[in-house]
């Protein structure tokens, strides 16, 4: 049976759009750590809420969010963060590295398109400020779709985890 036809739209996030933002990453986060979704509640809403409203409202902007709505209900976002790099013997003046962060879709609204559509926003993004380097970390899931859109794997990266 085919999918109702639904009107996607994606656009991008500012201050006001902190709450909702909030409550997407909330989302993600639960459905990331179901063992502890319990503790993952308004502290963290809030907190997030605010890491949003200050990082959209900052000059310049390093911090740069989409929202993903169908009809009118949103069901997705993603982020992408700038930072600058060490120089790069191929990398031009300045290297500026970007890594998109939280893409998350309503496990409702999966499957239709929406992941794809904020990350080539993210990307689209990241190509007009002149990010030399673009990443992200990929659920085993989101692999296939990221590859899609030109990403390759990379092994070679380590996270610092201290012990104690």
């Amino acid at each position: 049976m085919d999918e109702p036809p639904f009107h996607l739209n994606i656009y991008q996030a500012n201050v006001l759009d902190a709450g909702a933002l909030s409550i997407l990453r909330v989302a993600a986060e639960r459905e990331r750590y179901p063992e502890r979704a319990e503790t993952i509640g308004d502290e963290f809403a809030e907190r997030c809420s605010a890491y949003f409203r200050a990082q959209l409202d900052a000059r310049p902007t390093v911090v740069f969010a989409w929202l993903a709505t169908v009809d009118t209900t949103v069901v997705g976002s993603a982020a992408l963060t700038l930072a600058t790099s060490l120089p790069r013997p191929m990398g031009g003046r300045d290297a500026l590295d970007g890594r998109i962060r939280g893409v998350y879709v309503d496990p409702h609204a999966r499957r239709r398109g929406i992941a794809i559509a904020l990350v080539r926003a993210a990307i689209a993004r990241a190509r007009a400020c002149g990010v030399s380097r673009l990443t992200l970390g990929a659920s085993p899931d989101g692999k296939p779709l990221y590859e899609k859109l030109g990403f390759v794997r990379n092994d070679d990266e380590m996270v610092f985890a201290p012990r104690g």
